[in-house]
């Protein structure tokens, strides 16, 4: 199977795909086996046409409607599947989006989300329950937080997928030096908001630096390990996803 067949059954899969209302994981998973599916209807009618261009239009032919097969899906979610999709409607990655947009948005999404959360609804609520007069502790002590929060998403967000793609090679050699200094900056960026939050908190530089060392320095130091590990184990599919994702259609 030549390289122009092939996409033109990736295709062919992922306009059923694509459109189905369910999270990136299930997708990647659904990719795979429709994808084996297509590729064997391919083998058995190059071998009975023996033309490769001709197998792979009768192999698509009988893959079936690709909004139909997209209905199906939909039809067939869980309740995960469906909690999931409405959870990267907020937060996922939309292709094609660099891994810098993304982190961008994701960071200003999380951002609204905590002020909502943490500051607007305690203050809302204390203004229902106590009157307009009535200042809100919840505005006043954690507005910083969503700020904080928003700060260290960004950097440590994009530092992950440097991590993840000097990993496995994608859109940048690979390189365990590089892992390294990325792995470097991760820890001093993850330790510097937790300094930043508990200066904030105490109102004091040196109560601050107290409550997070020596235990958030040592978070600080296991963070990128732990980022490192969840990168190897969830890059190929995440990777697989992007490059499913990025297919043009038409």
């Amino acid at each position: 199977m030549n390289e122009s067949t092939r996409k033109q059954l990736q295709v062919a899969v992922e306009k059923a795909v694509r459109p189905a209302r369910v999270g990136w994981e299930h997708q990647v998973r659904i990719r795979e086996e429709l994808m084996a599916h297509v590729t064997g209807i391919f083998e058995e009618e190059w071998r009975r046409l023996g033309d490769e261009p001709a197998a792979a239009q009768e192999a698509v032919h009988r893959f079936g409607d690709p909004a139909k097969l997209t209905d199906e899906l939909n039809a067939s979610r869980s309740f995960e599947q469906r909690f999931a999709y409405l959870m990267e409607r907020w937060f996922g990655w939309r292709a094609p989006e660099s891994a810098a947009r993304y982190t961008v948005r994701l960071s200003v999404r999380i951002f609204l989300t905590i002020l909502a959360v943490m500051v607007v609804v305690p203050f809302s609520l204390s203004l229902i329950i106590r009157g307009p007069n009535h200042r809100a502790m919840a505005f006043d002590a954690i507005w910083v937080i969503p700020c904080l929060v928003c700060a260290a998403v960004y950097p440590l967000g994009l530092l992950y997928f440097k991590i993840r793609d000097a990993l496995f090679g994608f859109c940048s050699p690979r390189s365990w030096p590089r892992i390294a200094g990325y792995g470097a900056l991760f820890a001093l960026t993850f330790f510097a908001f937790g300094l930043a939050s508990a200066t904030l908190g105490a109102w004091s530089w040196q109560e601050g630096w107290d409550l997070v060392v020596p235990y958030w320095l040592l978070a600080s130091l296991v963070a990128p390990v732990v980022t490192i590990g969840i990168a190897r184990f969830r890059g190929p599919a995440e990777i697989r996803h992007t490059e499913w994702s990025s297919l043009q259609l038409n």
